[in-house]
């Protein structure tokens, strides 16, 4: 009566380590029932990945009349999977002989969770700080569009990482050469935007990122993905840029493959489409200023008379300096 009412799921064992009770919280929580659940039974409730591994180390630790701890994710009734911890403490008589195990089982999955939220965020940060110093070493925009596409294609184990910059007026996208995995063809260096219309084209140009896991099933499967599809794209990320509240880049991430995308790796592709945007106008700038100046040095080496720049500045009391 208490095991069937404590708030952990209680279990038992003989010598030989088949299971002799479950708790009730075992079969509300299961689906179980004690036909299925006793003996080693409760291993079919274990994970597919989890089960090998968890039967091993319990018989081992039975074997050898050591303590149980597992973690592995244990399947409800509805089918879904939480993260479980699995303690267990040998039972010994009064003479020292091996009993079986005392044990219980506490749902550990609100944790886990939290644990790898937090270990996304500080990998999302130093992804991020690594973009960040990568792209500020590359000297031309070129190099700063493929450095952002390479590690973001490799941090997401993409096929295809595409930028392009868009002219709303002419309806194109002007496609750069960004980064691909092995073997896969290159995009075309201009697209129409008209070749995307209908939903895709309005979100992107209402700023919102399009994700789609499969173009070839519902709700993917639509006239302004086809052309995704024809050049071999099942699932991508399409992230659009709004600078004024005009649509001016777009970075996709394409898959060969169906995949689903999750939240997470939505919002790493967002914010490396900000960096990435900011880095490539600091290096266009610094393009133009070092072309500016090998024009002016050009000039001035071909000039055979000497010459000197004034510098006129106005002075906050009214007088004006020249300078040289």
């Amino acid at each position: 009566h208490m095991a069937n009412h404590a708030p952990m799921m209680v279990w038992c064992t003989e010598a030989d380590g088949s299971c002799t009770f479950l708790s009730q919280s075992w079969y509300d929580f299961t689906g179980q029932t004690p036909e299925t659940g006793l003996g080693l039974g409760w291993l079919e409730a274990v994970h597919p990945d989890d089960r090998p591994v968890s039967r091993e180390n319990y018989l081992g630790a039975n074997q050898r009349r050591d303590d149980v701890h597992l973690e592995y994710r244990l399947r409800r009734q509805d089918g879904a999977y939480h993260w479980v911890v699995d303690r267990a403490a040998p039972h010994f008589n009064a003479t020292g002989a091996f009993l079986g195990y005392i044990g219980s089982v506490i749902d550990i999955d609100e944790r886990k969770r939290a644990e790898a939220l937090l270990r996304q965020s500080e990998e999302r940060q130093a992804f991020l700080l690594e973009l960040s110093d990568t792209l500020r070493s590359r000297p031309d925009p070129d190099t700063v569009v493929a450095a952002a596409s390479r590690l973001l294609g490799e941090r997401l184990c993409a096929s295809r990482v595409v930028f392009a910059e868009i002219d709303e007026t002419a309806g194109l996208a002007h496609l750069h050469e960004g980064w691909t995995a092995d073997e896969v063809e290159a995009n075309p260096a201009t697209l129409r935007l008209a070749d995307f219309g209908g939903p895709l084209l309005e979100d992107l140009v209402a700023g919102k990122t399009v994700r789609y896991d499969d173009v070839g099933v519902p709700p993917y499967e639509r006239p302004d993905l086809a052309a995704l599809a024809a050049i071999g794209v099942r699932a991508g990320l399409s992230v659009p840029l709004l600078i004024g509240g005009r649509f001016v880049m777009n970075l996709n991430v394409h898959q060969d493959r169906p995949r689903r995308w999750t939240a997470t790796e939505v919002l790493l592709a967002e914010e490396v489409a900000e960096r990435l945007w900011m880095a490539l106008r600091r290096a266009r700038a610094e393009a133009e200023l070092r072309e500016s100046e090998a024009r002016y040095r050009s000039l001035f080496k071909s000039i055979d008379e000497g010459f000197c720049i004034i510098e006129k500045i106005d002075m906050p009391d009214g007088r004006v300096d020249f300078r040289y």
